[in-house]
């Protein structure tokens, strides 16, 4: 993994945001970015160390703060992703070792409504997916364009319509085996990511 390639991403783990972050992950992939997700990285260790090596291994980050609200259950706040949202931003503000080359993108529901909760993040890439995937493809994928000049880039519009072959392929897949294809945790993170690379790869050769 390259540090100049990895992009750590900071967001809800549940099924209402699942195909927000499908969307997202297979923009990365399909872009040759890697992911970064603390469930995929080594068990035994603590999820805050995870979040700190992953953060200073990516040069991009992406945090969905879509999710702030007050759960059904708990009545209570849900202050993860601001957390680690903070520590990304702290890096940089800390003039950590290799921080300075960090870029972030901060994906919200409705462009301005951090301002209600978070204020103090005016200032950074900040952009609205109004709960869409293929929105939320957009934002990333434009927001790479930008940030990586030499590099060249597919519009979104034929990465939406690849995405859409591979949730096909991909949930007929799930289907067969008995899983529920609505349910994050039917795969891990890490088997997802890698279904798609391969996915992706075999994608490329019947286009050759």
């Amino acid at each position: 993994m390259y540090f100049s390639k990895n992009v750590f991403i900071n967001c809800p783990f549940d099924n209402d945001y699942f195909p927000l972050l499908k969307s997202i992950l297979f923009t990365l992939v399909y872009l040759d970015f890697e992911p970064m997700i603390a469930e995929t990285s080594d068990a035994g260790v603590s999820r805050l160390s995870k979040v700190k090596r992953l953060v200073m291994e990516s040069k991009f980050s992406i945090h969905d703060l879509s999710r702030v609200q007050l759960g059904d259950e708990t009545g209570l706040p849900r202050f993860n992703m601001p957390f680690e949202c903070g520590i990304d931003l702290g890096a940089r503000i800390l003039e950590l070792p290799g921080s300075e080359a960090k870029k972030c993108l901060i994906l919200e529901t409705e462009k301005y409504r951090y301002q209600k909760f978070m204020s103090d993040i005016a200032g950074n890439d900040i952009r609205a997916h109004h709960d869409d995937p293929e929105l939320a493809m957009k934002n990333v994928r434009d927001w790479l364009k930008i940030n990586n000049k030499q590099q060249k880039f597919a519009r979104h519009s034929s990465i939406w319509m690849v995405f859409n072959e591979f949730e096909q392929d991909y949930n007929g897949l799930l289907e067969k085996d008995g899983y529920d294809i609505f349910d994050i945790n039917a795969a891990t993170f890490t088997d997802l990511i890698e279904f798609m690379k391969q996915w992706l790869e075999a994608w490329r050769e019947r286009k050759k």
